[in-house]
């Protein structure tokens, strides 16, 4: 399977192993951020 795209990807990983610690909210305000900017973006 060819995917020349995913040779160029900055990977952000977000991760503690406490709740309530603002995870999702870092994630989502990172990924519109970046949408933002015009890169394409996948949150899951």
């Amino acid at each position: 399977m060819n995917m020349p795209f995913l040779k160029d990807i900055p990977p952000f990983i977000f991760f503690t192993g406490k709740g309530g610690v603002g995870k999702t909210s870092l994630a989502c305000a990172t990924a519109v951020w970046l949408a933002d900017q015009g890169k394409k973006t996948l949150l899951v």
